[in-house]
């Protein structure tokens, strides 16, 4: 005690006692850009609430994981602006994909930190690999979905 009392007096604030643990950073970079998410409308665009749900849990349930890696790596410092627009990025371009039908643009959006590398590397290739996508944009934005979700949980 008497030493955290000579801490604060001396006005120190880079101490080992004060500093915020990195789990703290990464749960609130997680719940901050999850909220986000969620309150952006315009990420929808014309998908219904049937297409864009999945879209939006996916997402959402990547972060955690995706705050943890960029928390943890040399770019800590920037690490909410990363997560934040990996994330974004990604709702962005299942959307666009799933309304317009053309996927190739989807691409560059599955990469660090929102996936690892190889999840990335496997969704690109079930993508790529995938024969008949749905007509409706809706059960593609499912489709899509469902592949990048399936990539991803062979990380755990």
């Amino acid at each position: 005690m008497f030493r955290l009392r000579q801490f604060l007096r001396r006005g120190d604030t880079t101490g080992p006692e004060l500093q915020p643990h990195r789990f703290d950073e990464s749960e609130r970079i997680s719940r901050l850009v999850s909220e986000r998410l969620a309150e952006d409308e315009r990420l929808r665009g014309d998908l219904t609430d049937a297409g864009f749900g999945p879209v939006l849990n996916l997402v959402t349930s990547l972060v955690p994981a995706a705050a943890a890696r960029a928390t943890a790596g040399p770019d800590a410092a920037n690490a909410e602006d990363a997560v934040s627009h990996a994330a974004r990025g990604l709702a962005r371009a299942m959307v666009d994909a799933a309304s317009s039908g053309d996927v190739d643009g989807l691409s560059a959006a599955l990469s660090e930190p929102i996936l690892t590398a190889d999840a990335a590397e496997r969704a690109r290739a079930a993508i790529a690999n995938e024969q008949e996508w749905p007509n409706s944009p809706d059960e593609r934005a499912r489709r899509l979905t469902d592949i990048v979700r399936a990539s991803a949980e062979e990380e755990r």
